[in-house]
């Protein structure tokens, strides 16, 4: 691939992991749902893929390798393919060749975001060829990883990893965005991407410490006439985590089964987004006309951008009357 492909993400998120589009792209490369799924990418309670620095890159590469294909070795296309979707690239070459018009991207009639797109990764690609042409000054990298991948074997808190890594745990959550909880997913994957400086002393104080501590679980039976959100609120959870722990697809629950429920301990470590802090039980809010994000965190005092963490919506989102949102004061 040419190695401009390297800065596609600085159009897309300007190298932010935990970017997220109204539209629900997210993560470096601003990847779909559906094509993460499609790519190999979980998205889970947990877990996302699109915001793994490491998953989501091999993903955007295949992604743009199997474009490449589709569009003859056109890397212009492609690009555009990326931005606006192959169906619809397709349709506008079509279009293009059966009047006898030219194929190429310059030519054919795509959305004005797709038009704009494609010339923005051209002009960063010039101005990082040629800095001192466009009086830019870039800071020298060294050619050398300066990342590495560390195996925990099983669950862990990433407020521990951090201590170990003796790096701030805010670090470490920036450069792991995958893990949507502060606490790495119980199914894997069981590995933390590090600074290549600190490895050695992780993988030490790692090995010293013994395999990291299971996480806790427990059961609950389900009695007639229980919800899931019922159950949830009786543990202090959002729904999600109890779906997501016990791979259920829906809401519904039958009476008799048992369900998985993690501990308060580990619920407290998943729901904090700015804070390792003790929590009370999480609110339900309903939503009112005229309510925003920013409105009903300033009315609870927390931060708008840990009630949509919370809740799994984009800080931008609109949000409907009638929604039910959990916050945690």
């Amino acid at each position: 691939m040419p190695g401009e492909i390297a800065l596609v993400p600085f159009v897309e998120s300007q190298f932010r992991p935990k970017a997220r589009s109204p539209r629900s792209a997210a993560g470096l490369w601003q990847i779909m749902p559906s094509t993460g799924r499609r790519f190999g990418l979980d998205q889970n309670w947990w877990y996302d893929g699109r915001r793994d620095v490491l998953a989501s890159t091999d993903a955007a590469l295949d992604y743009l390798n199997h474009l490449n294909g589709l569009f003859d070795g056109d890397w212009l296309l492609t690009l555009a393919a990326y931005n606006a979707g192959e169906g619809r690239v397709r349709r506008a070459v079509s279009y293009n060749a059966m009047r006898g018009l030219p194929t190429d991207f310059w030519h054919l009639k795509l959305p004005t975001e797709t038009r704009r797109y494609v010339p923005k990764i051209l002009a960063v690609a010039r101005i990082v060829g040629d800095p001192q042409h466009y009086n830019v000054v870039l800071a020298s990298i060294p050619n050398r990883p300066v990342l590495a991948v560390a195996q925990t074997s099983g669950q862990m808190k990433l407020s521990m990893a951090a201590e170990y890594a003796e790096i701030p745990v805010e670090d470490l959550h920036e450069l792991n965005a995958g893990f949507r909880r502060r606490v790495s997913p119980p199914g894997g994957p069981h590995q933390l991407l590090l600074p290549s400086e600190v490895i050695g002393v992780f993988e030490m104080r790692l090995a010293e410490a013994g395999p990291p501590t299971p996480v806790e679980w427990q059961a609950h039976k389900v009695s007639g006439g229980e919800t899931l959100s019922h159950i949830a609120r009786r543990y202090g959870l959002p729904v999600a985590a109890i779906r997501d722990s016990n791979q259920l697809t829906g809401d519904r629950i039958r009476a008799g089964s048992t369900l998985i429920i993690p501990t308060e301990n580990v619920a407290q470590v998943t729901v904090v987004s700015q804070n390792d802090e003790s929590l009370s039980s999480p609110l339900t809010y309903t939503v009112r006309r005229g309510d925003s994000l920013w409105s009903i965190a300033s009315r609870f005092g927390v931060s708008h951008r840990s009630l949509a963490d919370w809740n799994d919506i984009s800080v931008t989102a609109v949000l409907r009357p009638g929604r039910k949102l959990l916050v945690w004061t």
